[in-house]
């Protein structure tokens, strides 16, 4: 798959034009789990869980392991673009469902509940679509796990289609913008910059 050439055409795809992008990866790349559980663990551990909803959870391995965990969550949605990921869930949990929008969700969706969960997503998308979600989104809590760009480094190349343009302070001031407080901030240096965000409505 060519990743530079997805970047560069990124602000002219169509949904559908996407949402074949993502089934081929699917095809070619069907294991995404890249989130970290331990981090994802102590992120819930602090809330009241509740309502959950994932955006790109792909086969939702991630909700497989935390539903397991938490007998408290009432229900995990998992926003997913690809069809072919969703419909190959690994999990059999009750309380998990995915829903596959007819629209890019910044355009089309608004995010209840409790909790907004998002891991390895927000680098796939350009700032002005994270600008737009997270209007739509009206959780208490927002949870994101992303390696983003740090001083002197690009996507240019990169073996993935990463193309979020901007680093780790710009999406902390954003939240703020939209009325969430930072309530816990990590970074792990050893692949590239990726943070760990939990932030809180005000």
């Amino acid at each position: 798959m060519d990743f530079d050439l997805w970047r560069s055409e990124y602000d002219t795809m169509t949904y559908q034009q996407q949402q074949d992008f993502y089934n081929e990866a699917f095809q070619v790349y069907p294991v995404q789990a890249s989130f970290n559980l331990e981090r994802a663990f102590e992120f819930l551990d602090q809330t009241s869980r509740g309502r959950i909803t994932e955006i790109g959870g792909w086969d939702g391995q991630l909700a497989d392991s935390c539903l397991e965990r938490y007998p408290d969550i009432a229900s995990w949605v998992n926003i997913e673009i690809s069809q072919d990921a969703a419909a190959s869930t690994v999990v059999t949990d009750l309380r998990y469902s995915y829903y596959i929008p007819n629209g890019f969700a910044w355009d089309t969706m608004r995010i209840t509940g409790d909790i907004f969960l998002a891991t390895h997503f927000i680098e796939h998308i350009k700032f002005a679509d994270l600008k737009k979600l997270m209007g739509r989104v009206a959780t208490e809590w927002v949870y994101f796990e992303s390696p983003l760009l740090f001083p002197g480094w690009g996507w240019g190349g990169d073996g993935d289609n990463h193309i979020l343009e901007v680093e780790w302070p710009a999406v902390r001031d954003l939240m703020t913008d939209n009325g969430y407080s930072t309530w816990d901030f990590q970074m792990d240096d050893r692949f590239r910059q990726t943070g760990y965000a939990t932030f809180r409505k005000s």
